[in-house]
Parts: C-alpha cells; structure tokens; sequence
C-alpha cells in the first residue's frame, strides 16, 4: 500500500480498479483499528507513521483521507497510540492538513460533508493528543474545542449514538480530557445548556443500557460514555457555581451507583479498554459525593463510626497533573 501511493501506482493502469482496491483495504483497516486488540498490533507496526506521510501527499482522493484521517483517530484513542503520535509531530500534521488540503483539494470542496466529516476527526485527533493547557493556549480562539463539543452534541442525538465515523464515547473522552483544565472546563459550561446537555445524556444512556442485554452490541461503548459522564461530573463537582445543579440532579449518581454494582459494568470491564485518564465509576461517584457534600452514612454506620478513632481523609481529583501519585494516594 506504501509504494501504491507513494510511486502513484494509481496512475498507471487500471486506475479505477486500483482506486476501489485501495478504498476496500482502508476500510478493512479502519474497521481493525476500532478494535483494541488488532489496534496495537498497527501500533507496534509502525502503521501510524506511514498514515501521517500519507496525509502528506497532496495526490489521494478525499475518500482515501478520510480513511487514513479515521485510522489516526482510532490510534489517538489510545494511550501507546498518543506517545507515538506525538512523537511524530502529530498535532502540526494536522494543523498542516486543516489548513491547506482542506481548502484546496478538489475532492472536499466538491463534497462540503466529506470536508466537515475531516475536519471535525482531525480535531478530536487534537484533543485527544495535545495537553489541555497547551491545547486551550493555542485553540480556544479557534474551533478545535467548539468543533468537538458541537460533534458530540450532535452524535448524542442519534438513537445509537453514533454516525458513520463517530462513537460517542470517543467525543467524550476527549471532552473528559479538556475538562481537566480549568479554563476549558469554564469555557465549555459558559456555553448555554452545556452542563444541562452532559446531565440529560448521562441520564439518556443510563436509562437505555437498562434495557439492554448484557451482550448487545455496543453495550460496552456505552459504558465507556457512562464513565467519561461521570468523570466529567466529577470535574464540574469541584466548581462551586454549579454545584446546585448537580445536587438537583442526585438521582443520577444513585443510577451510577447501581451501575456501578451490577454485571453490566463488571462484564464490560473485562475486555473494554479504559484510558488512563479515566477514572473508575467508584472514584468518579465518590468524588462527586465529597464535593458536593453528599456523604450520607446509614444509622448503623454512624454508631460503628462513633466507635472509631477519628482520621484525616483526602479526595484526590482524576485531574490532578500526577495521575499515578494519586491513585497512590487512593
């Protein structure tokens, strides 16, 4: 596939049966990387290099950019992918592509919803690998976080939530990502109806994975949403301007809660891959309980506890800059 587009194979003969060819192997490609074993093995490959030198290429149709930009965006989800993409100068590839192929290539100013469909991967690609404190310098002006949080609006309302190139669950890990910082967390929830659109999808998901058999499709998807929800929740917890809010809406931390202890949350864990980042649903609850001063022990666990000698607790926030000498502390 290298020396295809490399040496444009697809000029010479048979080009259109080499161009579905092509198209045919990216897809399949794409539909190896959305999943997390075949992913590492692209990975250790060095798969993600030869994607970002075929972004380089001013020659490939828009379809086949759309395919490799995909690809990136799968790799970017997970944390080995992020380190090697970043040392590949990730970010100013795509800042590079946005600019200038986006604009100019035939294909996408032909196909103006091939063109946003690009561009709004290649952004959550930038959320997903820049750090937030460097990403809210040089993006907030622009439309990287916007593009984000509108796609994830949008993906929400679908009845499966996704579309074609999208799961919801990978907007909002990146989304869960941004709000580690404080500056984008408050740019975010100063947009009209955003902490009231992460509480009524948090509450949309919980009612329809009730529903659901414990080995649907997608069920383990929607978990990882859940989980981005409640560590979002847990961001916002700690500001003190919207905590009425959530406290309005506890019943949906008694829904995590039994999330939390049931087999659907305990079957997905076993082979769903869990960022870093991400906290657990028990530390996600927990945290938002203290915060919002909702710690509300049983009649039997405050005479045990008066028995008890008194001790020193600390919360610590998932977005603390040290994650592994938090969970240390945990």
């Amino acid at each position: 596939m290298n020396d295809y587009f490399k040496n444009k194979e697809y000029l010479r003969v048979n080009e259109r049966n080499n161009k579905k060819l092509m198209t045919v192997i990216l897809r399949f490609i794409v539909n190896l990387t959305a999943k997390i074993l075949t992913l590492r093995i692209f990975i250790n490959i060095d798969y993600p290099q030869t994607c970002l030198s075929w972004l380089s290429l001013s020659y490939l149709n828009a379809t086949g950019y759309l395919l490799i930009i995909c690809t990136l965006k799968d790799i970017a989800c997970h944390e080995e992918g992020v380190i090697v993409l970043n040392k590949l100068n990730c970010a100013e590839i795509v800042h590079q592509f946005k600019n200038e192929a986006l604009n100019v290539h035939i294909g996408f100013i032909i196909d103006r919803n091939m063109r946003e469909i690009a561009s709004q991967m290649l952004d959550l690609i930038l959320v997903l690998i820049v750090d937030p404190d460097v990403l809210f310098v040089e993006e907030v002006n622009s439309d990287a976080i916007n593009q984000v949080l509108s796609t994830t609006i949008n993906t929400s309302a679908s009845l499966t939530f996704r579309n074609e190139w999208f799961h919801l669950s990978e907007l909002l890990i990146g989304l869960m990502k941004l709000c580690t910082n404080d500056n984008i967390l408050d740019f975010i929830l100063q947009k009209n109806g955003c902490l009231r659109f992460f509480l009524t999808t948090l509450r949309t998901l919980l009612l329809d994975i009730g529903e659901k058999n414990i080995d649907d499709v997608d069920i383990g998807l929607e978990v990882l949403a859940i989980m981005a929800l409640g560590n979002i929740l847990w961001s916002i917890s700690f500001h003190d301007g919207y905590k009425n809010d959530l406290i309005q809406n506890i019943d949906l931390i008694k829904l995590l809660e039994e999330l939390r202890e049931s087999d659907t949350l305990n079957y997905t864990l076993s082979y769903i891959y869990i960022p870093q980042q991400m906290s657990s649903l028990r530390r996600a609850i927990d945290g938002i309980r203290h915060n919002l001063q909702l710690l509300l022990p049983s009649k039997s666990e405050n005479q045990f506890n008066s028995n008890r000698k008194m001790t020193c607790s600390l919360m610590i926030s998932y977005s603390h800059v040290n994650i592994d000498f938090c969970r240390q502390l945990y």
